[in-house]
C-alpha cells in the first residue's frame, strides 16, 4: 500500500492596523513595519535607593525610528503623574521629573517608566524606591512650626504690651489711692479744725458728765470727782466722745489731750443733755452730783 504524503506550503500574510476610520489596508507584510519596543534606561535613583526630600529622577528613552513623545508616563505605585511636570528633551532623549517624596509617608514605593513609539510599540521600565524622610516631615510640620513661632511672637508682643499697660494702671492706682488719701487727710484736717472751733466756743462752758462703773450712775458737776456719792467708790470717770465716730471714752480724769484712737481727733465732753434724754428713756435721772453730808469726811476739807 502507497503511503500518499501532502506537502502545504503556508504563506504568512501581514495585516497592517486599521488605518483612520477603521479601514485596514490589504497588502503583504513589509520590511519597513516596526516591532521593535522603545529602549528606556533609568539613570537615577537607583533599585532599592533611599530617598527623601526633593528626588530627581532620570531616565534614556530611545527608539530605534522614532518616539511618540505624547505618550512617555510615569507611575509611582500605579499612580499617574501629571505629565505638565515631566521634562523631556527629544533631542537628547533624556527624562527628568523632581520627585517631592515629603507628600508620601516612609515606605516603599515602585517607581514604573513607559513610553511607546510611533507604531504603538510599549517598554516599559520599573525599580522599587525606599522613602525615609525621617521623624521630622516639613511639608507636614512645617505649616505648624509656622504657626507656633507667629503664635509665641504675637504671645510676647501682647505680654509686653499687657505689662506696659498693667504698669500704666499701677501707676494710675498708687495716684489715685494717694490722691485719695491726700483728700481723706485733708478731710480729717477739717474735721480737726471744726471740731477745734467747737471746742473753743462751747466746751469751756460745758459741764462735765460723770460715770460710775460700779453702781452705773450718772452725774453732771462743774467739777471732777474721783468717789462716787452714791456707793462711795472710787470708781467715777470723765465721760467723752468723738465727735467724728460717736464713740464713747471713759477718762480717769479731765484734759484738754485725749484723743480718739480710731479717727485720731480730740475728744470732747459728752454732752449733758444727751445724757439727760438718753436715761430719760429708762426712767432714770441725770444727778447733780452732791457729797452726803457727814461728821467728817477727807474730802470735806
Amino acid at each position: 500500500m502507497r503511503k500518499i504524503i501532502c506537502v502545504f506550503q503556508v504563506r504568512l500574510l501581514y495585516i497592517p492596523p486599521p488605518e483612520k476610520g477603521g479601514k485596514r489596508r490589504a497588502g503583504r507584510y513589509e520590511k519597513t513595519t516596526d516591532f521593535v519596543s522603545p529602549s528606556i534606561d533609568i539613570i537615577s535613583p537607583s533599585h532599592n535607593e533611599k530617598v527623601k526630600s526633593i528626588t530627581k529622577i532620570e531616565a534614556n528613552i530611545s527608539d530605534d525610528i522614532k518616539l511618540d513623545v505624547s505618550r512617555i508616563y510615569i507611575y509611582i505605585n500605579d499612580k499617574l503623574v501629571d505629565r505638565q511636570f515631566l521634562n523631556f528633551d527629544s533631542e537628547t532623549g533624556k527624562l527628568e521629573y523632581e520627585w517631592d517624596t515629603t507628600f508620601f509617608k516612609d515606605g516603599t514605593y515602585n517607581l514604573s517608566i513607559i513610553a511607546f513609539d510611533n507604531e504603538g510599540n510599549r517598554a516599559i521600565e520599573s525599580i522599587n524606591i525606599i522613602i525615609e524622610n525621617g521623624l521630622f516631615n516639613w511639608r507636614s510640620w512645617g505649616p505648624w512650626i509656622i504657626v507656633i513661632i507667629v503664635a509665641a511672637i504675637a504671645g510676647i508682643v501682647m505680654f509686653n504690651l499687657a505689662e506696659k499697660k498693667g504698669r500704666i494702671w499701677i501707676k494710675r492706682i498708687r495716684n489715685n489711692n494717694a490722691e485719695k488719701i491726700r483728700l481723706d487727710s485733708i478731710d480729717k484736717d477739717q474735721a480737726v479744725k471744726r471740731i477745734e472751733i467747737i471746742e473753743s466756743i462751747f466746751e469751756s462752758e460745758r459741764l462735765l458728765t460723770l460715770h460710775c462703773k460700779f453702781c452705773k450712775s450718772w452725774f453732771e458737776s462743774k467739777n471732777f470727782h474721783y468717789i462716787c456719792p452714791v456707793c462711795e467708790h472710787d470708781q467715777l470717770y470723765a465721760a467723752y466722745f468723738c465727735i467724728n465716730c460717736g464713740k464713747l471714752y471713759l477718762k480717769d480724769e479731765p484734759a484738754d489731750n485725749h484723743f480718739c484712737r480710731k479717727c485720731e481727733i480730740k475728744l470732747i465732753k459728752r454732752d449733758v443733755n444727751e445724757i439727760r434724754d438718753i436715761l430719760s428713756q429708762d426712767g432714770k435721772l441725770l444727778r447733780k452730783f452732791e457729797y452726803k453730808k457727814k461728821r467728817f469726811s477727807i474730802l470735806d476739807s
